[in-house]
């Protein structure tokens, strides 16, 4: 139940389609549309035939094909904390291998130009005995990157509501860190050995945190993500890891509320104005 309103998002489902493809590009953000769309793949395209080898710190064979597969296997592994075999073995076929050191030397790279930014595991204490999972999880620093490695746009990611739901994902965290940035707070993600996750974890300089899943569902996902968080809280040690916050649910409705038990429920469209 609704306790009181705080805001209501005019950004619907087709919106944030196109904003994942479209990035958050300096020059995208002023474009028409066909314009704006064309700056990630623009990008994308220098970045895998001339930017991922000029680097005088990390010798790469120039190998366009190579480079591709690396960044497809980033893009098929957004939001997901995927392990490096599994990223290799997403560029590898029954015709190609793909070494381990190669594959290395790309990442490098990609962190080198400031494209990827894994969001590391939090590690609270709490009180039973669950284990916490410390995989990193996979992210660009802006999705239209995966889309553009993917050759995706706004109306194919209505084709699959999986891959949607991910970009989706990682789009809110890159909003997220760009806000915590400038309050020197810290995002992290949250995963146990009981399935439990909270898609991010803001950790503030005063040591409260809070919780936030994400979700492209409707009510009834939004109902469990709720849920999910309060439980997760309520294992969590305040006394030797810091207050709580808040609990947010952020999501791709309209209306923006805090529920009877004290979560928030906030659209994107909600936190980006």
């Amino acid at each position: 139940m609704v306790v009181f309103q705080i805001l209501r998002s005019n950004t619907n489902l087709e919106d944030y389609a196109f904003l994942i493809c479209r990035g958050g590009w300096p020059l995208s953000i002023v474009d028409d549309r066909k314009v704006a769309l064309a700056q990630a793949k623009d990008y994308y395209e220098v970045l895998v035939t001339d930017d991922l080898f000029s680097l005088k710190s990390i010798k790469i064979i120039k190998d366009e094909t190579k480079a591709r597969k690396v960044l497809r296997a980033y893009a098929r592994n957004i939001s997901i904390a995927s392990t490096i075999q599994t990223l290799i073995d997403d560029c590898t076929n029954d015709s190609s291998s793909f070494d381990k050191e190669t594959f290395y030397k790309y990442l490098t790279a990609l962190n080198y130009l400031h494209l990827i930014e894994e969001l590391h595991a939090w590690n609270p204490n709490i009180r039973s005995k669950t284990a916490i999972r410390t995989k990193e999880t996979r992210h660009f620093v802006d999705p239209s990157i995966a889309v553009a490695a993917l050759g995706l746009s706004p109306e194919s990611l209505f084709k699959n509501m999986d891959t949607f739901g991910l970009l989706f994902e990682s789009l809110v965290v890159k909003d997220i860190r760009i806000y915590c940035d400038v309050i020197n707070a810290k995002v992290y993600k949250y995963r146990d050995s009981k399935n439990r996750e909270a898609d991010l974890v803001i950790v503030f300089e005063d040591g409260s945190w809070a919780l936030i899943e994400v979700k492209l569902g409707g009510k009834d996902d939004i109902e469990l993500a709720a849920n999910k968080l309060k439980d997760i809280a309520s294992d969590i040690d305040v006394n030797k890891t810091g207050n709580c916050s808040f609990l947010m649910v952020v999501t791709k409705d309209s209306l923006a509320y805090q529920r009877e038990d004290g979560v928030y429920v906030v659209p994107l469209g909600c936190l980006k104005n």
